[in-house]
């Protein structure tokens, strides 16, 4: 009997250790995908003014880099269709809220700041409305982000070449 009680000691001890190896385990794989994530895609960043929104954007190729800016301005995103019509300080847009022309205007921008070439376009939904969206391009492809979404294609290559 009293060895059975040691033995079933051990068994627990080893099962306790087991557990406590597998959610360390866990716990270093989920802190390595997060850096992994972190490096790869950016650090999550307060903002707090227009700069904030390009500056950790830099470097990136176009797909890349509209993919950044949406992530910072999802941080302050707000849709607020009573700003239709208004012109916005970032601070306002950042506090109120605003509407595609707002965003696209930041992201316009934004995008230029960063070396790209990108404008703001306008297109009809009605007779009485429209919505506004931006293109960034470079030599390479281009990028529309509408909101907080964005597509990119690449630039065919000329075979000639």
């Amino acid at each position: 009997m009293v060895k059975r009680k040691s033995s079933h000691k051990s068994l627990l001890i080893m099962t306790l250790t087991a557990c406590i190896i597998s959610f360390l385990s866990v716990a270093l794989l989920f802190y390595i995908i997060y850096d992994v994530t972190k490096t790869k895609y950016g650090e999550k960043i307060t903002i707090t003014s227009s700069e904030d929104i390009w500056r950790s954007c830099e470097g990136l190729n176009v797909k890349k880099a509209t993919e950044c800016l949406i992530r910072n301005v999802a941080e302050i995103y707000k849709y607020n269709s009573s700003q239709v019509g208004k012109e916005l300080t970032f601070e306002e847009l950042k506090e109120n809220g605003g509407v595609c022309n707002h965003y696209s205007m930041l992201y316009t921008d934004a995008a230029q700041k960063l070396g790209f070439y990108a404008r703001t376009v306008t297109i009809k939904t009605n007779n009485t409305s429209g919505h506004m969206f931006t293109v960034v391009s470079n030599h390479d492809a281009y990028c529309i982000i509408d909101s907080l979404s964005n597509v990119c294609f690449e630039f065919a290559q000329d075979i000639n070449k």
